[in-house]
């Protein structure tokens, strides 16, 4: 046996045992949306507000999808904002169809983008400006819903209490290999986040906010700041729900699987450059944080294929050893294919591709920090935003 071998496998069983631990004991936590019961309730009225630009292949069924809800008391309110397709388009043809039902559908027009705002940030502000709900749901343009979602999410949220519900999508994806990259993604994500401690009311430093779904109480809302408060942060999903949960309100964190859906990104391709925008950002601006993190997701994740594969074609190492060496590799491939399926009932398998994904997602995430470093900012939807505006602005956020 090579010393050195010994070494890395320690520091790498070390690592993947903690994570085992962390999973095993927090995934069970996680629970799916429930269906109500059919006790009569008290309705509150629900504002869904949908950013939209440049959205003219998904717009139409997502508009179809919210109108068609079961949940009595809703009204919806998309802002197109600065589209340059047909996006408008298709918004007034659904505007004419639906004149006529009594369905509340309002569309608001943004032409230009103030300074100091991120476009996103900025049309869900005024969506709000123009919503009369006590409750606001925050929705992405293209997610798929259940006839029944808005239903069973309201009566969840009343049932716990809650001032803010946020529901994670189930996944569509049409190959096997962004199906890999989307469960590596998610499982480093829940590392990072262990959304599970969302629903513990005694702790208020893990907080998460989900963009295809982002359920909340208008009072809340105000008491967080709004989206003024977040106007130049391309992760507003999450601080929103970060800031719910270090102001003390009641959060609570759902799987959606069964109601809810999204096609995130429809190739490998797409998704590395859509996750340019928040990757930096979420490493606080700071580039040694950056590097620190991309260099440990790449030794924890990529390396221990490569400490198996070397195992098994040395001479050195004993059979028993050969075994061991490949064992952070076996937890790293359980613990992503669990949450493949956790998340999206994909099969386990389907991460087969793992060591090729992990050398993608490492490469997005330097790629993402070096391109905002080198362009001195951030393109996001046709728009740039310099970066030390966004880290002036992230700076002066009172700790989020």
């Amino acid at each position: 046996m090579v010393i050195w071998s010994f070494v890395v496998w320690s520091l790498m069983m070390f690592f993947w045992i903690v994570t085992l631990v962390i999973c095993g004991t927090g995934y069970p936590k996680l629970y799916a949306l429930p269906k109500r019961n059919n006790q009569s309730e008290q309705v509150t009225k629900l504002s869904v507000i949908v950013a939209a630009k440049n959205e003219e292949l998904s717009i139409g069924r997502t508009v179809r999808e919210l109108l068609a809800q079961t949940y009595p008391a809703m009204e919806l309110i998309v802002v197109n904002d600065r589209s340059d397709d047909r996006t408008a388009e298709v918004l007034r043809e659904l505007a004419n169809e639906y004149a006529a039902t009594s369905k509340s559908f309002q569309i608001v027009t943004i032409e230009q983008l103030p300074a100091g705002w991120l476009g996103k940030n900025h049309a869900l502000w005024q969506g709000v400006q123009h919503s009369s709900g006590e409750c606001l749901l925050f929705a992405d343009a293209d997610i798929r819903f259940h006839p029944e979602t808005l239903e069973h999410a309201m009566a969840f949220m009343r049932s716990k209490q809650a001032d803010h519900l946020a529901m994670s999508p189930g996944f569509e994806s049409k190959t096997i290999g962004l199906r890999g990259f989307i469960g590596l993604f998610l499982f480093a994500l829940n590392l990072v986040l262990r959304p599970w401690r969302c629903n513990d009311d005694t702790q208020r430093t893990h907080g998460v906010g989900i963009g295809a779904f982002n359920l909340i109480r208008r009072s809340v809302y105000d008491a967080v700041g709004t989206h003024e408060s977040i106007a130049l942060r391309p992760d507003d999903d999450l601080i929103l729900g970060t800031r719910v949960k270090m102001l003390g309100f009641k959060q609570r964190f759902v799987l959606g699987r069964e109601f809810l859906t999204v096609e995130w990104y429809p190739s490998i391709a797409e998704a590395v450059r859509g996750l340019e925008k928040n990757i930096f950002a979420g490493m606080g601006y700071n580039g040694w944080r950056a590097a620190g993190a991309i260099l440990g997701f790449f030794a924890q994740f990529h390396l221990p294929f490569w400490l198996a594969l070397y195992g098994w074609i040395s001479i050195d190492h004993s059979l028993t050893w050969k075994f061991m060496l490949s064992a952070p590799m076996l937890i790293e491939f359980m613990l992503i294919g669990w949450t493949s399926w956790y998340f999206s009932k994909w099969k386990p398998w389907e991460i087969i591709l793992l060591p090729w994904t992990t050398l993608l997602v490492a490469y997005t995430l330097a790629r993402s920090v070096i391109l905002a470093l080198v362009r001195g900012g951030v393109y996001w939807r046709g728009t740039f935003y310099h970066l030390r505006e966004l880290k002036q602005f992230a700076k002066g956020q009172d700790g989020v």
